[in-house]
Protein backbone atom coordinates (compact mmCIF):
# COMPACT_ATOMS: atom_id res chain seq x y z
CA UNK A 1 0.00 0.00 0.00
CA UNK A 2 2.68 2.33 0.62
CA UNK A 3 4.38 1.82 -2.98
CA UNK A 4 1.50 2.38 -4.16
CA UNK A 5 0.96 5.30 -2.55
CA UNK A 6 4.73 6.55 -3.44
CA UNK A 7 4.13 5.64 -6.95
CA UNK A 8 0.85 7.68 -7.45
CA UNK A 9 2.97 10.93 -5.55
CA UNK A 10 5.89 10.08 -7.80
CA UNK A 11 3.10 10.47 -10.93
CA UNK A 12 1.39 13.77 -9.46
CA UNK A 13 4.86 15.37 -9.33
CA UNK A 14 6.14 14.46 -12.72
CA UNK A 15 2.33 15.32 -14.19
CA UNK A 16 2.71 19.03 -11.98
CA UNK A 17 6.29 19.13 -13.42
CA UNK A 18 5.55 18.33 -17.09
CA UNK A 19 2.44 21.35 -16.63
CA UNK A 20 5.09 23.78 -15.49
CA UNK A 21 7.44 23.55 -18.26
CA UNK A 22 4.27 23.67 -20.36
CA UNK A 23 3.64 27.32 -19.06
CA UNK A 24 7.08 28.22 -18.93
CA UNK A 25 7.38 27.14 -22.99
CA UNK A 26 4.12 28.98 -23.58
CA UNK A 27 5.15 32.22 -21.42
CA UNK A 28 8.31 32.36 -23.36
CA UNK A 29 6.78 32.03 -26.81
CA UNK A 30 4.16 34.75 -25.69
CA UNK A 31 7.16 37.19 -24.73
CA UNK A 32 9.16 36.19 -28.05
CA UNK A 33 5.95 37.00 -30.00
CA UNK A 34 5.23 40.48 -28.33
CA UNK A 35 8.69 41.29 -28.66
CA UNK A 36 8.76 40.57 -32.31
CA UNK A 37 5.03 42.82 -32.23
CA UNK A 38 7.23 45.62 -30.91
CA UNK A 39 9.96 45.48 -32.71
CA UNK A 40 7.45 45.83 -35.55
CA UNK A 41 5.95 48.79 -34.23
CA UNK A 42 8.85 50.36 -33.62
CA UNK A 43 10.51 50.26 -36.95
CA UNK A 44 6.68 50.79 -38.83
CA UNK A 45 4.83 52.62 -36.43
CA UNK A 46 1.41 52.01 -34.66
CA UNK A 47 -1.21 51.83 -37.98
CA UNK A 48 -4.99 51.60 -38.10
CA UNK A 49 -6.62 49.49 -40.66
CA UNK A 50 -8.45 50.97 -43.09
CA UNK A 51 -12.07 49.38 -43.15
CA UNK A 52 -12.98 49.76 -46.72
CA UNK A 53 -10.61 49.75 -50.03
CA UNK A 54 -13.12 49.91 -52.06
CA UNK A 55 -12.71 53.03 -53.00
CA UNK A 56 -13.78 56.03 -56.11
CA UNK A 57 -10.58 55.69 -57.47
CA UNK A 58 -7.44 53.15 -57.81
CA UNK A 59 -5.05 55.55 -56.07
CA UNK A 60 -7.04 56.12 -53.15
CA UNK A 61 -7.58 52.18 -52.72
CA UNK A 62 -3.59 51.69 -53.53
CA UNK A 63 -3.19 54.10 -51.11
CA UNK A 64 -6.17 52.18 -48.83
CA UNK A 65 -4.22 48.47 -48.85
CA UNK A 66 -1.00 50.21 -48.59
CA UNK A 67 -2.08 50.91 -45.02
CA UNK A 68 -3.51 47.80 -44.40
CA UNK A 69 -0.75 46.08 -45.52
CA UNK A 70 1.82 48.56 -42.73
CA UNK A 71 -0.96 47.88 -40.14
CA UNK A 72 -0.52 44.10 -40.67
CA UNK A 73 2.75 44.18 -40.42
CA UNK A 74 3.07 46.31 -37.85
CA UNK A 75 1.10 44.05 -36.00
CA UNK A 76 3.88 41.02 -36.29
CA UNK A 77 2.17 39.77 -39.84
CA UNK A 78 4.40 37.45 -41.49
CA UNK A 79 4.00 36.92 -45.65
CA UNK A 80 2.96 33.24 -46.37
CA UNK A 81 5.36 33.19 -49.37
CA UNK A 82 8.13 35.34 -51.63
CA UNK A 83 7.15 38.75 -53.21
CA UNK A 84 8.19 36.81 -56.17
CA UNK A 85 5.63 33.78 -55.71
CA UNK A 86 2.38 36.49 -54.83
CA UNK A 87 4.03 39.00 -58.07
CA UNK A 88 3.69 35.83 -60.40
CA UNK A 89 0.23 34.90 -58.77
CA UNK A 90 -1.36 38.04 -60.07
CA UNK A 91 -2.65 37.92 -63.16
CA UNK A 92 -4.69 34.52 -63.17
CA UNK A 93 -6.30 35.74 -59.94
CA UNK A 94 -7.15 38.80 -62.04
CA UNK A 95 -8.26 37.07 -64.96
CA UNK A 96 -10.45 35.00 -62.65
CA UNK A 97 -11.62 37.98 -60.84
CA UNK A 98 -12.79 39.39 -64.35
CA UNK A 99 -14.63 36.25 -65.36
CA UNK A 100 -16.90 36.80 -62.12
CA UNK A 101 -16.65 40.27 -62.02
CA UNK A 102 -20.17 41.39 -61.31
CA UNK A 103 -20.63 38.72 -58.56
CA UNK A 104 -17.62 39.55 -56.92
CA UNK A 105 -17.90 43.60 -56.92
CA UNK A 106 -21.67 42.91 -55.39
CA UNK A 107 -19.41 41.65 -52.51
CA UNK A 108 -16.89 44.31 -52.59
CA UNK A 109 -13.69 43.50 -54.66
CA UNK A 110 -14.61 46.00 -56.85
CA UNK A 111 -12.77 47.33 -59.99
CA UNK A 112 -11.02 50.20 -58.07
CA UNK A 113 -9.89 47.41 -56.07
CA UNK A 114 -8.00 44.91 -58.24
CA UNK A 115 -6.86 48.65 -60.15
CA UNK A 116 -5.92 49.92 -56.51
CA UNK A 117 -3.50 45.89 -55.93
CA UNK A 118 -2.45 46.36 -59.33
CA UNK A 119 -0.44 50.01 -58.41
CA UNK A 120 0.52 48.38 -55.54
CA UNK A 121 1.78 45.10 -57.60
CA UNK A 122 3.79 47.48 -59.74
CA UNK A 123 5.21 49.15 -57.14
CA UNK A 124 6.52 45.57 -55.58
CA UNK A 125 7.70 44.51 -58.66
CA UNK A 126 10.51 47.38 -59.15
CA UNK A 127 11.58 47.23 -55.99
CA UNK A 128 11.98 43.23 -56.44
CA UNK A 129 13.67 43.96 -59.46
CA UNK A 130 16.27 46.57 -58.45
CA UNK A 131 16.87 44.03 -55.42
CA UNK A 132 17.77 40.93 -57.59
CA UNK A 133 19.81 43.19 -59.90
CA UNK A 134 21.91 44.68 -56.64
CA UNK A 135 22.56 41.08 -55.89
CA UNK A 136 24.29 40.57 -59.09
CA UNK A 137 26.81 43.46 -58.75
CA UNK A 138 29.84 42.11 -60.51
CA UNK A 139 33.48 41.87 -58.63
CA UNK A 140 34.69 45.58 -58.58
CA UNK A 141 37.88 45.47 -61.02
CA UNK A 142 39.13 48.91 -59.86
CA UNK A 143 39.26 47.46 -56.22
CA UNK A 144 41.21 45.23 -57.38
CA UNK A 145 43.59 47.13 -59.52
CA UNK A 146 43.73 49.09 -56.57
CA UNK A 147 44.90 46.60 -53.98
CA UNK A 148 47.20 45.23 -56.49
CA UNK A 149 49.20 48.92 -56.86
CA UNK A 150 49.16 49.10 -53.07
CA UNK A 151 50.44 45.72 -52.54
CA UNK A 152 53.55 46.75 -55.12
CA UNK A 153 54.27 49.66 -53.45
CA UNK A 154 54.56 47.76 -50.09
CA UNK A 155 56.52 45.14 -51.32
CA UNK A 156 59.49 47.45 -52.91
CA UNK A 157 59.43 49.59 -48.87
CA UNK A 158 59.53 46.05 -46.99
CA UNK A 159 62.51 45.21 -49.16
CA UNK A 160 64.11 48.73 -48.09
CA UNK A 161 63.17 48.46 -44.85
CA UNK A 162 64.70 44.91 -43.09
CA UNK A 163 65.47 43.89 -39.57
CA UNK A 164 64.55 44.94 -36.52
CA UNK A 165 66.22 48.06 -36.68
CA UNK A 166 63.69 49.38 -39.30
CA UNK A 167 60.48 48.41 -36.96
CA UNK A 168 60.15 51.69 -36.55
CA UNK A 169 60.39 52.91 -40.23
CA UNK A 170 57.92 50.10 -41.38
CA UNK A 171 55.44 50.69 -38.42
CA UNK A 172 54.99 54.12 -40.33
CA UNK A 173 54.49 52.67 -43.52
CA UNK A 174 51.89 50.78 -42.06
CA UNK A 175 53.63 47.48 -42.30
CA UNK A 176 51.82 45.04 -39.38
CA UNK A 177 47.92 45.82 -41.00
CA UNK A 178 46.79 43.18 -43.47
CA UNK A 179 45.85 44.64 -47.22
CA UNK A 180 42.82 42.52 -48.62
CA UNK A 181 41.79 42.91 -52.12
CA UNK A 182 37.87 41.88 -51.31
CA UNK A 183 37.99 44.10 -48.55
CA UNK A 184 37.84 48.23 -49.02
CA UNK A 185 38.77 49.40 -45.61
CA UNK A 186 41.92 47.66 -45.57
CA UNK A 187 42.88 49.06 -49.02
CA UNK A 188 42.23 52.72 -47.77
CA UNK A 189 44.53 52.41 -44.41
CA UNK A 190 47.47 50.53 -46.65
CA UNK A 191 47.25 53.85 -49.20
CA UNK A 192 46.68 56.18 -46.46
CA UNK A 193 49.67 54.70 -44.51
CA UNK A 194 51.70 54.95 -47.46
CA UNK A 195 50.87 58.25 -47.68
CA UNK A 196 51.55 59.33 -43.72
CA UNK A 197 55.06 57.33 -44.18
CA UNK A 198 55.98 59.14 -47.07
CA UNK A 199 55.49 62.17 -45.49
CA UNK A 200 56.78 61.53 -41.92
CA UNK A 201 60.31 59.73 -43.31
CA UNK A 202 60.41 62.10 -46.65
CA UNK A 203 64.89 61.46 -46.40
CA UNK A 204 64.28 57.73 -46.10
CA UNK A 205 65.46 55.41 -48.71
CA UNK A 206 61.60 53.77 -48.66
CA UNK A 207 60.29 57.42 -49.09
CA UNK A 208 62.29 57.93 -52.31
CA UNK A 209 60.77 54.80 -53.50
CA UNK A 210 57.56 56.41 -53.85
CA UNK A 211 57.91 59.21 -56.77
CA UNK A 212 55.34 61.99 -57.37
CA UNK A 213 52.98 60.06 -59.91
CA UNK A 214 53.25 56.92 -57.52
CA UNK A 215 52.01 59.73 -54.43
CA UNK A 216 49.02 61.22 -56.72
CA UNK A 217 48.28 57.71 -57.66
CA UNK A 218 47.75 56.83 -53.83
CA UNK A 219 45.54 60.35 -53.42
CA UNK A 220 43.30 58.78 -56.08
CA UNK A 221 42.61 55.69 -54.57
CA UNK A 222 42.20 56.83 -51.12
CA UNK A 223 39.22 59.08 -53.30
CA UNK A 224 37.68 56.67 -55.19
CA UNK A 225 37.32 54.11 -52.10
CA UNK A 226 36.55 57.18 -49.58
CA UNK A 227 33.57 58.05 -51.96
CA UNK A 228 32.56 54.47 -52.53
CA UNK A 229 32.03 53.85 -48.58
CA UNK A 230 30.26 57.08 -49.19
CA UNK A 231 27.69 55.12 -51.53
CA UNK A 232 27.49 51.85 -49.77
CA UNK A 233 26.32 53.44 -47.10
CA UNK A 234 23.55 55.41 -48.76
CA UNK A 235 22.84 52.25 -50.96
CA UNK A 236 22.17 50.67 -47.48
CA UNK A 237 20.18 52.83 -46.15
CA UNK A 238 18.15 53.12 -49.23
CA UNK A 239 17.89 48.82 -49.08
CA UNK A 240 16.97 49.22 -45.50
CA UNK A 241 13.77 51.66 -47.23
CA UNK A 242 12.99 49.43 -49.97
CA UNK A 243 13.08 46.02 -47.61
CA UNK A 244 10.46 47.79 -45.18
CA UNK A 245 8.58 48.63 -48.55
CA UNK A 246 8.59 45.59 -50.05
CA UNK A 247 7.66 43.67 -46.60
CA UNK A 248 4.41 45.98 -46.70
CA UNK A 249 3.59 46.09 -50.28
CA UNK A 250 3.55 42.07 -49.87
CA UNK A 251 1.39 41.93 -47.16
CA UNK A 252 -0.83 44.25 -49.25
CA UNK A 253 -0.94 41.92 -51.97
CA UNK A 254 -1.73 39.04 -49.88
CA UNK A 255 -4.45 41.01 -48.43
CA UNK A 256 -5.92 41.67 -51.60
CA UNK A 257 -5.71 38.15 -52.11
CA UNK A 258 -7.99 37.06 -49.05
CA UNK A 259 -10.16 39.96 -50.19
CA UNK A 260 -10.34 38.36 -53.23
CA UNK A 261 -10.98 34.75 -51.88
CA UNK A 262 -13.69 36.11 -49.40
CA UNK A 263 -15.35 37.45 -52.18
CA UNK A 264 -15.22 34.31 -54.73
CA UNK A 265 -15.76 31.79 -52.63
CA UNK A 266 -19.50 33.03 -51.50
CA UNK A 267 -19.95 33.68 -55.51
CA UNK A 268 -19.07 30.65 -56.20
CA UNK A 269 -20.42 28.71 -53.13
CA UNK A 270 -23.24 26.24 -54.99
CA UNK A 271 -20.40 25.53 -57.78
CA UNK A 272 -17.81 24.01 -55.79
CA UNK A 273 -15.23 23.04 -58.91
CA UNK A 274 -15.12 26.49 -59.70
CA UNK A 275 -15.03 27.93 -56.52
CA UNK A 276 -11.49 25.50 -55.76
CA UNK A 277 -10.07 26.27 -59.21
CA UNK A 278 -10.36 30.01 -58.31
CA UNK A 279 -8.94 29.71 -54.69
CA UNK A 280 -6.21 27.58 -55.66
CA UNK A 281 -4.87 30.27 -57.85
CA UNK A 282 -4.06 32.03 -54.22
CA UNK A 283 -0.33 31.40 -53.14
CA UNK A 284 -0.37 29.40 -49.92
CA UNK A 285 2.68 28.42 -47.46
CA UNK A 286 4.44 24.83 -48.62
CA UNK A 287 3.40 23.00 -45.87
CA UNK A 288 -0.67 24.18 -46.19
CA UNK A 289 -0.78 23.21 -49.68
CA UNK A 290 1.10 20.00 -48.97
CA UNK A 291 -1.65 19.56 -46.49
CA UNK A 292 -4.47 20.70 -48.60
CA UNK A 293 -4.63 23.76 -46.66
CA UNK A 294 -8.52 23.29 -46.16
CA UNK A 295 -10.11 26.24 -44.44
CA UNK A 296 -12.02 26.13 -40.80
CA UNK A 297 -15.54 24.69 -40.86
CA UNK A 298 -18.39 26.86 -39.98
CA UNK A 299 -18.91 26.68 -36.32
CA UNK A 300 -23.09 27.08 -36.74
CA UNK A 301 -25.45 24.28 -36.73
CA UNK A 302 -27.37 23.67 -39.84
CA UNK A 303 -30.60 25.03 -39.30
CA UNK A 304 -33.74 22.19 -38.54
CA UNK A 305 -33.80 19.57 -41.51
CA UNK A 306 -30.92 20.96 -43.95
CA UNK A 307 -28.41 18.49 -45.35
CA UNK A 308 -25.06 18.35 -43.19
CA UNK A 309 -22.76 20.49 -44.42
CA UNK A 310 -20.08 18.75 -46.78
CA UNK A 311 -16.60 17.75 -45.32
CA UNK A 312 -14.31 20.88 -45.80
CA UNK A 313 -11.30 19.08 -47.11
CA UNK A 314 -9.81 21.23 -49.78
CA UNK A 315 -8.57 18.36 -52.97
CA UNK A 316 -5.78 19.06 -54.75
CA UNK A 317 -5.41 21.39 -56.89
CA UNK A 318 -7.43 21.02 -60.23
CA UNK A 319 -5.37 21.68 -63.33
CA UNK A 320 -6.45 22.82 -66.85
Amino acid sequence: MAVTNKQGAGSQAAGQGANQQDEQASSKKRRHTGAAKRAAQRKLGRRVAAQRIDLSTAAESAKAQYENGRAASAGGRKSRVEPEVNIAAFPLVRAAWASHEAACSARGTTKMVVKGAELNLDRLSVIVEVASLSATTPRNEQLLAAAARVGKCRDAIYRVLPGPQNAEGRAAFGFGEQVRADDPPTVLRGAQKLLAGKRSMPESRAARLLTADDEKQLKAIVKSIQSTNAQRTQSRKEGSTRSTEKEILNAALELFYDDFAASIGLALQDDDVARIQALELIPRRAERREAGGAPPASSAAPASGAAAPAASARPAAVTA
